[in-house]
């Protein structure tokens, strides 16, 4: 009984070290990011294999929106930008949509759409042009890149294997859906640079997550498997262990496996002849007694000798 209370003591620590750990990981994990922590576990809940995580001082959500990998970081530092959601995608080239406002690229060439009034406001360059233009006419790619960058705060980065849609600052009400409603241009996005020549080439693999979870619902189990197999033996009381624990492992006359089914059994012997009256034994005589008929079977006898067929054992 005392080992089974050090169980069941050892069990409820562990579980309250467990609780305290995940509360602390997880005030840490949001620490300077309190104003969107519901918007980022709605997230997590609706990519697949997500997980949520710090990068220094970046708080980082990456799983797969669909089949698409993505990535979407939080930033607070001042030379980066507040929300970057990055898509995986068949890119095989590099192109670069920003603000007119922004700094110019050193490098690239600047590739004009069809859309004017586009072109007035942002600045898109590529340093591959020719497959960059191919790209930009394509139907229904432009519309798609306005949805994308629609403000001064926004711009859109393409290259090998991803995209990049970065926002600075953050100032958005409901980052969720605003989230959810640009992944969903992104994956549009995606399947155009899928047409492209030589995407092909670019193999996207989905992201995995690492086994932490299956492991901590392993050790979650486990746990309630331990605290309910204490609670039933605790549960159990002292006075049937000690009923069971009085029965010995054999005695005269009697099957093991009869022993074992019969409680109380500590005190008794098996009844002998002496132990009957012998009035009551007067119609098993042995003159009137077949051999192989016991006595007890061949008389309907009184309920007496039926129990008494135990006695109590007695200190010579």
């Amino acid at each position: 009984m005392a080992m089974h209370n050090i169980f069941l003591v050892l069990s409820a620590v562990t579980f309250l070290l467990a609780l305290v750990i995940a509360v602390s990981m997880r005030r840490s994990r949001f620490s300077g990011y309190g104003e969107i922590v519901k918007d980022v576990d709605r997230l997590s809940r609706t990519l697949l294999q997500s997980e949520t995580f710090r990068d220094g001082a970046d708080l980082v959500i990456r799983g797969n929106h669909g089949r698409w990998p993505v990535l979407v970081r939080f930033s607070s530092a001042e030379e980066s930008s507040a929300l970057s959601i990055t898509l995986h995608a068949p890119a095989n080239f590099q192109m670069l949509v920003a603000p007119v406002s922004a700094r110019k690229p050193e490098t690239g060439t600047r590739i004009r759409t069809v859309d004017g009034l586009f072109d007035f406001k942002f600045c898109t360059t590529s340093e591959q042009p020719m497959v960059a233009r191919m790209f930009v006419a394509g139907a229904g790619t432009v519309q798609l890149i306005k949805k994308l960058c629609w403000a001064s705060f926004t711009s859109l980065r393409i290259g090998p294997g991803e995209l990049e849609l970065l926002v600075r600052p953050c100032n958005i009400a409901n980052v969720f859906d605003y989230v959810q409603q640009h992944l969903a241009t992104m994956e549009k996005l995606a399947e155009s640079l899928r047409a492209m020549p030589g995407a092909d080439t670019i193999r996207i693999v989905p992201f995995r997550k690492p086994g932490s979870r299956m492991l901590k619902a392993a050790v979650a189990m486990a746990l309630s498997i331990a605290l309910l197999e204490a609670s039933h033996l605790s549960a159990s009381g002292p006075g049937q262990e000690q009923v069971f624990a009085s029965q010995p492992p054999a005695h005269e006359g009697v099957l093991p496996s009869d022993a074992a089914n019969i409680l109380y059994l500590k005190g008794w012997r098996l009844a002998q002849e002496a132990d009957f009256d012998a009035n009551e034994m007067g119609g098993c005589a042995p003159r009137a007694r077949l051999p192989e008929q016991p006595c007890m079977a061949a008389s309907p006898a009184t309920p007496l000798m039926m129990l008494r067929i135990f006695s109590p054992v007695t200190k010579e």
